[in-house]
C-alpha cells in the first residue's frame, strides 16, 4: 500500500508542495500542537543551546522557531522558507522587534546549494560574522516519520552548511535539531475504535438499532483511508510496540532514505497490552499495524505514540485486506505465541513526496 499526495499532473509537485504551506489552516493546526510545540520551544529558549550561536531554520514556516531562537540570544537567525510564507515572516519578524536578528531567505535549500557556498556568504554576511553555522533547526517531520520527503532537504542543508563552515575555516560543528529519531510498530485490533468512534451512534437511534449501518459506514471510512492516520485508542494495542528504524541526524545520509526496512518479533508474553485483551476478550485478533515516530534532542522528546499526548501526525495504521480482518484469520489463543513481522518503506523517487508501504507475516 502507498499514501501518495493529491498533487496536480500538470504542475510541479515542489511547487504544490511549497505552496500547501501558504495554508494558514495548517499552519494553526501545527502552531496548536502543544507537543510539537513544547519539544521545540524547550529546545530553542535554552540560552545554553542558543546564545550566541548563528541557527539556520529549514523550511520555517511562520517562523515561530526562528523567533525562539532570536529571542533566546542566537548571533543571527536564518529563516529559509520556500513557500509565500516568507512574505509574511517579514512582517512577523517586524513585529517582534527581530528585524535586525532574523533574515528571512525566500529560497529552496537545493537553490542555495547551486548557487554555492561563496554566493551563500557574500548574500548573508551574518555567518562569516558569527564565524561559521552552528545549529540546524528544522520541523521536517510528516507521518510515518518520512512521509512528504523533507528530511533529504535538511540533510543536504546540513551538508551545505558543512562546507561553508569549511570555507571559512572555521572549526564549528554543525548540530541537528532535533538530532536522533525512532520509528515504532505495533500491531493493533480495530475494535476498540469501531466501538468509540461508530458503534456507540449507530447501536440506537431513536429506539431503532442502526449496527447494520454502522459497519457499513466503518468499512467504507477504512477502505477509503490509505493508510489510516487517526488518534487510536489505546486499547486498540496488542503491545507496546518495537523500535524498526532509528537514525542520528548529524550523520545520517540521504541515501539511507530510499529504503527503510526491518524485521521484528512481538514477544506477546512480555506485553501487559497482550495479556490484558487476553483476559478480555480470549484471543488476540490482528487487524494490521500502527506506525509512529519519536524524536529528540538531548533530553528532550516528542514522542507520537498511541501512549503519548496526541499530536497533529496522530499515528499511521496500516491494515490486513478486509476478508483476511473479517474471517480473523490472524488470531493467538495464548501469549505464548509470537508475531513476526517484515516492514518495508520504500520511496522509489524521493522528490515524489511519499514511501510505498508493505508488511509481511512471518
Amino acid at each position: 500500500m502507498q499514501h501518495q499526495e493529491d498533487y496536480a499532473s500538470d504542475a510541479s509537485k515542489d511547487e504544490q508542495y511549497f505552496e500547501g504551506y501558504a495554508d494558514l489552516g495548517v499552519h494553526k493546526v501545527m502552531l496548536k500542537d502543544r507537543p510539537r510545540m513544547d519539544f521545540y520551544k524547550g529546545i530553542l529558549t535554552d540560552k545554553n543551546i542558543v546564545e550566541g550561536k548563528l541557527v539556520v531554520d529549514v523550511g520555517s514556516g511562520s517562523g515561530i522557531l526562528s523567533c525562539w531562537a532570536a529571542q533566546s540570544g542566537a548571533a543571527h537567525v536564518l529563516s529559509i522558507e520556500a513557500s509565500s510564507m516568507s512574505d509574511i515572516q517579514q512582517q512577523i519578524v517586524h513585529d517582534n522587534n527581530l528585524a535586525d536578528k532574523v533574515t528571512v531567505v525566500a529560497s529552496t535549500v537545493e537553490d542555495l546549494i547551486r548557487a554555492g557556498t561563496d554566493a551563500f556568504l557574500d548574500t548573508y554576511p551574518a555567518v562569516r560574522q558569527a564565524g561559521g553555522i552552528s545549529l540546524v533547526v528544522s520541523e521536517w517531520m510528516g507521518f510515518y516519520l518520512f512521509h512528504e520527503c523533507m528530511l533529504p532537504s535538511v540533510l543536504r542543508a546540513r551538508d551545505f552548511f558543512k562546507e561553508v563552515n569549511t570555507a571559512l575555516n572555521a572549526n564549528v560543528d554543525v548540530q541537528m535539531i532535533p538530532s536522533h529519531g525512532q520509528l515504532h510498530a505495533a500491531p493493533i485490533s480495530l475494535r476498540q475504535y469501531y466501538e468509540e468512534s461508530f458503534a456507540s451512534f449507530w447501536a440506537n437511534v431513536d429506539g431503532v438499532r442502526l449496527e447494520t449501518l454502522g459497519k457499513l459506514e466503518f468499512e467504507q471510512h477504512l477502505e477509503s483511508a490509505s493508510p489510516l492516520v487517526e488518534v487510536l485508542p489505546l486499547r486498540c494495542l496488542l503491545h507496546e510496540g518495537e523500535v524498526f528504524w532509528e537514525g542520528c541526524f548529524d550523520t545520517l545520509h540521504v541515501d539511507e532514505l530510499e529504503e527503510v526496512k526491518a524485521a521484528r518479533t512481538f514477544h506477546f508474553t512480555n506485553s501487559a497490552f497482550a495479556r490484558r485483551r487476553l483476559q478480555e476478550a480470549g484471543n488476540l485478533v490482528l487487524d494490521g499495524f500502527t506506525i509512529w515516530f519519536e524524536v529528540s534532542f538531548g533530553k528532550l522528546v516528542l514522542d507520537t505514540a498511541p501512549t503519548a499526548p496526541p499530536t497533529h501526525w496522530k499515528q499511521t495504521t496500516v491494515l490486513l485486506p478486509r476478508e483476511v480482518r473479517e474471517g480473523e484469520v490472524v488470531a493467538f489463543d495464548n501469549a505464548d505465541e509470537d508475531l513476526e513481522l517484515t516492514l518495508c518503506l520504500t520511496a522509489q523517487d524521493l522528490s515524489q513526496r511519499y514511501y510505498k508501504i508493505e508488511f509481511e507475516l512471518n
